[in-house]
């Protein structure tokens, strides 16, 4: 195989790894074959992450694992030199259960975890709920659920 020969590079992004990681594809990048010594697989791994530190635009992510019990967790990400940020839980009669994030932050990816608490500390009820995230002038809401 090609790139089994010392000196040549293979792409990790089109190798599987070995592993059931969620992670494991997520790489990229030239990997350096150095031949096994010791019947242990030896190589020179320069992984980098399969995205950019920075998203190209302000995004989010569906909420996992939804449905949820007792946490989920929202990523989202800021683009440019970074925004205005607020991550909002909402209930189907559009009250503010509870504010997740409301600061600036750098451009990046981000996440955060609802634990499933309103406000006041106290457990949400099971059903349907918003989240709300706002980037500067980007907007988006997406449904979650809990169940208890």
């Amino acid at each position: 195989m090609a790139n089994l020969v010392p000196g040549n590079t293979l792409k990790a992004e089109l190798n599987w790894w070995g592993t059931d990681s969620p992670h494991a594809k997520k790489f990229y990048g030239d990997v350096d074959y150095v031949p096994w010594l010791d019947q242990k697989p030896q190589y020179a791994l320069p992984l980098l992450p399969l995205h950019s530190p920075v998203p190209d635009a302000p995004y989010v992510a569906q909420n996992y694992p939804n449905p949820f019990n007792p946490q989920t967790t929202i990523e989202y990400g800021v683009s440019d030199s970074g925004g205005d940020v607020k991550v909002l839980v909402y209930d189907v009669s559009g009250r503010v259960v509870r504010v997740l994030v409301d600061e600036h932050r750098p451009a990046g990816y981000w996440r955060v975890v609802w634990d499933g608490r309103d406000a006041r500390g106290d457990v949400a009820a099971s059903g349907v709920y918003f989240y709300q995230v706002t980037i500067g002038d980007f907007r988006q809401t997406k449904k979650l659920i809990l169940l208890r």
